[in-house]
């Protein structure tokens, strides 16, 4: 068990998952405007954000969009980053057809997941228009 300061209105589900995104720091708005103020550095030495005034104003709003979750961010990953493959190498076809059926398996996955949330939905929708008390079981059900 933590003590965590977290805004009231956030869920258990939320309060843990930022602790995870913070590694474990209990006082998890300060960790999301340290983490604005890291983007808007980042984002004034990148010349997008000319002044401090601007810096900070973009600082706090990203802050405030973080703690009322209209926004969430994510560090890159490694993985993210696509591999080149040269033409010339001798291994080009297999690992072209390697790539292409990945994405092949990502996408059907993904319409599978979505025709089942469709499915599974349509059962919900039923069980919310149900009225009254559960039918008996069938097995306890005289005949």
């Amino acid at each position: 068990m933590v003590e965590v300061l977290a805004p009231a209105a956030w869920t258990d589900a939320r309060v843990e998952a930022w602790l995870d995104w913070a590694d474990g720091e209990t006082d998890l708005p300060a960790a999301i405007f340290r983490k604005a103020e890291i983007i808007a550095e980042q984002a004034g030495g990148l010349a997008l954000l000319p002044d401090a005034r601007t810096r900070a104003a973009f600082r706090r709003d990203l802050g405030a969009a973080l703690l009322a979750g209209r926004l969430a961010i994510a560090e890159p990953r490694a993985l993210d980053a696509p591999a080149v493959i040269a033409a010339h190498d001798a291994d080009y076809v297999k690992t072209l057809a390697t790539l292409r059926a990945r994405r092949r398996g990502r996408v059907s996955a993904r319409a599978a997941a979505s025709a089942l949330a469709q499915r599974l939905q349509g059962v919900m929708d039923a069980i919310a228009r149900c009225e009254g008390d559960p039918p008996p079981a069938p097995t306890r059900t005289p005949i």
